[in-house]
């Protein structure tokens, strides 16, 4: 079975990641480890982004390096298609639509997340069918399908009997559509035993959607005018939003993500799209833990067969002798986080390494907060903290599977639980609302949310 990612320059992180390792994990957990899992895309010719180019950016500073290109990309089995600021540039593409009609006419599933489905409007895949999108840019997504489609406000997705398109709305609502295109691929005792891997019982479901009622839909005059206006200026503004900070926003300082070979998808998917908000306006950093190499391949840790299908391009390869921040961050800006998603249990090696320089840098007041994720990673925490994780002072996740082993240093069981425990450092950082704010942006599930906390 081949399960492709469809990427493009100004792709959004979790709209893809998500379901993308949701799926791999169901299929290690089917023992399907033959199931095909690769990424195909071309990087944009917009003059204004650097040329020539091997990967393709998103929005959050991820850059992955795509294994197929429109032309020998293979006929594929389920193909997810992203959102993203990018996505409105990409209408205009017609290799990326030529590609999309081809490819829909043979693949068993053609799924798309938030303004992904603009992509499949265009392509005239909806033409008759219902769907559904994201709900903060509704409204303008519908423009994309000429009065052909029934556009579904009050739906987390949209899948017809008998149809091979699924449309999701905004963002994490790829998370559930994931988990639901799990049952259908793989069965519903996978499906229900992946939601306990995940740590995420009960996802929503296909009518579930809380954010029909949380978001309003505007397309007022003034509403339609803007948009005119931004499509204009999306040509100049994308390239000056993809990469490593927010255009015209303060970077108040850091953002480290390491990634070792074998890293988690899913972890990185959560934790960096609540990183890439606005309102913190860090600077997304990636440290390849590799000794000489700053690619790293990385999918579902706790799969012997599946945890290395995603290829991305780091900034830099770690300095293990570096005790200050000098090669993680060459200006005066402060590291306020450092995170570490799961990582192998072949990698204990290298978890113990990343684990001890973590700590060394935080002893000396070069690092403000720690995540760290998995059981791998967890073992060494234990031993240099020399505290248990289920004796930890402070276990406050509504499902109990993130703690704090002191103000400094979050840990996270793999799967979702990474998202509360960012956010709790977010609320104690820059305040509830500004959670909220990001949660909303998100259309995040509450029950992803630090306890107390409630739209």
């Amino acid at each position: 079975m081949r399960i492709f990612a469809l990427l493009y320059d100004g792709w959004e992180i979790q709209d893809v990641q998500a379901p993308f390792a949701i799926l791999a994990k169901a299929a290690s957990l089917a023992g399907q480890n033959d199931a095909h899992f690769a990424v195909v895309g071309e990087p944009s010719p917009n003059k204004r982004l650097p040329q020539p180019r091997t990967t393709l950016e998103s929005l959050t500073h991820f850059p992955v390096v795509p294994d197929f290109n429109f032309d020998n990309c293979p006929q594929v089995d389920v193909l997810i298609i992203p959102g993203g600021m990018g996505s409105f540039l990409e209408v205009k593409n017609a290799r990326i639509v030529s590609f999309l009609q081809k490819q829909a006419s043979s693949a068993k599933f053609v799924t798309s997340v938030c303004t992904g489905s603009s992509l499949l409007a265009v392509a005239g895949l909806l033409d008759g069918k219902r769907a559904t999108t994201n709900k903060i840019l509704f409204e303008q997504q519908t423009w994309y399908s000429k009065k052909k489609t029934e556009w579904v406000w009050n739906a987390r997705w949209v899948h017809e009997e008998g149809s091979n398109i699924i449309t999701a709305s905004g963002v994490s609502a790829g998370q559930d559509m994931g988990i639901y295109l799990a049952g259908l691929l793989f069965g519903q005792h996978v499906r229900d035993s992946l939601c306990v891997s995940l740590k995420y019982p009960a996802p929503l479901t296909q009518s579930e959607d809380p954010f029909a009622g949380i978001l309003k839909r505007d397309w007022s005059f003034g509403k339609k005018i803007s948009w005119k206006v931004m499509e204009l200026l999306l040509p100049f503004v994308i390239p000056m939003s993809i990469g490593h900070e927010t255009p015209g926003m303060k970077t108040r300082g850091h953002f480290i993500t390491f990634l070792g070979p074998g890293w988690d998808a899913l972890d990185v998917a959560g934790v960096l799209e609540a990183a890439s908000s606005p309102h913190l306006s860090y600077q997304i950093n990636l440290i390849s833990l590799n000794d000489v190499e700053t690619l790293v391949k990385g999918g579902d840790s706790e799969s012997d067969f599946l945890n290395q299908f995603i290829n991305v391009q780091c900034d830099k390869v770690v300095d293990w002798a570096d005790n200050e921040t000098k090669n993680i961050a060459a200006d005066d800006l402060p590291v306020y986080f450092a995170f570490v998603p799961s990582l192998p249990p072949s990698q204990f090696d290298l978890a113990r390494r990343v684990v001890t320089k973590l700590q060394t840098l935080l002893d000396k007041g070069k690092i403000g907060r720690i995540l760290t994720c998995g059981n791998t990673i967890l073992r060494q925490v234990e031993v240099n903290l020399k505290l248990k994780f289920d004796q930890c002072p402070s276990v406050s996740d509504k499902a109990g599977t993130w703690g704090k082993f002191s103000d400094s240093w979050f840990h996270a069981e793999t799967g979702v639980s990474g998202i509360p425990a960012f956010f709790t450092f977010v609320k104690e950082v820059a305040g509830t609302n500004v959670v909220i704010e990001r949660a909303k942006e998100m259309e995040l599930d509450e029950k992803l949310l630090p306890a107390g906390i409630h739209f």
